[in-house]
This record gives structure tokens, sequence and C-alpha cells, in this order.
């Protein structure tokens, strides 16, 4: 309701640019909405309101540095590339953790349970919260990005890989096999940066590393107090609708087709032009 009010309100006082970002956050939010659907095309015909000059007022602050990287990567310009996808990275980590602190809160459990239930509820609602942080950031687009975090791996490997630093190409390329899963095309550059180092030993990203072991971690202990039982089942409804009913999507559980295309043992990743 937030973004209804708002932009009736640019409305009357004017301001119709911001009017327009108004209507398409909340369009966003709710595809479909016939009545922001025509207020929005209202708003367009009005003087120095154009379409490809509307914003996402919800868009996370990460998501317009990754969108500039991949501008900068489609255009082939790698050097300029690292800094904004690595800032968006920076970024992307930062908020999820602002997102996990805010997840420490109270719910209402609907009934009055004994002591140990009650924390036992409340440590499993906030994991749960947590573990969603994820899914709404990957959400940035207005649309669910299963792709997003692994795909700035993906992008900074082969940006290493073309200014010459092999060391951070392999360790991104690494981490992106650690977050998928096996994926050949990846594991070819990998095996190709390997040559090129001479066997050096190269570890994932530190920073990365920490994300996943701790979403490992956390996945872990959800599934042990879901199978132990360890929260009432029967205020289990209580906590999924205090999280939107969404559900935890684990780090490794997507499946992704590799933005490099197949390429034989130790030759170079080719160039990929990205669609945005």
């Amino acid at each position: 309701k937030t973004y209804d009010y708002l932009q009736l309100c640019y409305y009357q006082i004017g301001e119709y640019k911001k009017a327009a970002d108004a209507a398409y956050t909340n369009l966003l939010a709710n595809p479909g909405h016939k009545i922001m659907e025509a207020n929005l095309e209202f708003y367009l015909g009005l003087e120095n309101v154009h379409r490809d000059q509307l914003a996402d007022l919800e868009q996370p602050e990460f998501y317009g540095e990754y969108l500039s990287a991949r501008k900068l990567y489609s255009a082939e310009n790698f050097a300029a590339t690292i800094p904004h996808m690595e800032a968006a990275l920076a970024k992307y980590f930062k908020e999820e953790d602002t997102c996990r602190v805010e997840c420490e809160k109270p719910f209402d459990m609907g009934w009055f349970p004994d002591f140990v239930s009650s924390v036992s509820n409340h440590f499993t609602f906030c994991l749960k919260c947590k573990l969603n942080c994820a899914t709404h950031l990957h959400s940035a687009s207005g649309v669910m990005d299963e792709d997003l975090l692994a795909s700035m791996f993906d992008y900074l490997q082969f940006s290493y890989f073309k200014v010459g630093d092999y060391k951070k190409a392999l360790s991104n390329a690494k981490t992106y096999i650690r977050i998928r899963g096996e994926d050949k095309i990846m594991q070819d550059n990998i095996n190709y940066y390997s040559v090129l180092l001479e066997g050096e030993s190269v570890t994932l990203r530190e920073d990365a590393l920490n994300y996943i072991e701790r979403e490992e971690n956390e996945l872990a202990l959800l599934d042990f107090i879901e199978e132990d039982d360890a929260v009432n089942t029967e205020n289990m409804d209580n906590i999924e609708n205090s999280i939107n009913g969404e559900d935890v999507i684990p780090t490794n559980r997507l499946k992704i087709n590799s933005f490099t295309e197949a390429i034989p043992p130790l030759t170079p990743p080719p160039i990929v032009t990205f669609d945005l």
C-alpha cells in the first residue's frame, strides 16, 4: 500500500516522474494490477516521464553496481568491470547481513507455550528468516534471479583472466564451483588457469567461503531441528506465515547454464556477450 499512496501523492503535487516510479515499484511487487497499470500508462503520457527511466524504489544498492558491471562486461571493458562487480559483491554481503540483523525480532506465536518451546520456536523463526534474506536479494530486479550470486563469480573469473590476473580468475572459478556444484565448462576453465599458474595452490575467496559455510551450517541446523521435531509441530505454520511463507533456498540448490561456452582443454575461455 505504501507505493499506492505515494504515487497518488506525488501526482497531486506535480512530481510526475516520482509518481511513475512509485507506480512502477508497486507493479513489480503486484504484477497484473490493472488500476496501477493504468496509472503508470497515464504518467508515461505526461511531460518528462519516460519508460526507459523508470526506477525501482526498492532496488537494493548492490544491484545498481551489478548492472553497471554487466554493461561494462558486454562492452568487453574487463578492467572496468572488475571494480564494479567487486563493489556489487561487497554490497550484496553487507545488505544480506543487514537483513539478517533485522530478523532478530519478536513474533506472534499465536499461543502461549512454555519457556523451552518459546525459545525453540523463536530461534527457528529467526533462523528461517535469515536463510530467506538471500531470496529477497535475488529478487532485486523484481523477478527471482536464482543465478544472481553465482553469476558475479562467473563474470569475475573471466574478467580477471582477461586482465592477466590468473590467481583471482582461478579463485573465483573455484568459488563458482563450490556454490553451484560440478560444472564441466567451469572445470575446464579451472584446469586451464591451473596450467597457467603451473599448479600453484589457489583457494576459494575467503569472503565467499565464510558466506557459503555459514549457510551450509544453518541449513544443516534447520534440517536437524525439523527432523528431530525440536519445534512444536503445531506451531510451525505460525513460523512459516511470519516470514511470508517463502521457502528457504540453499546455496547450492540451483542449476545454471554457464555463461561460457564449451572450450577445449588448455584454451582460453571465450568472450561472451550477455543479454541485458
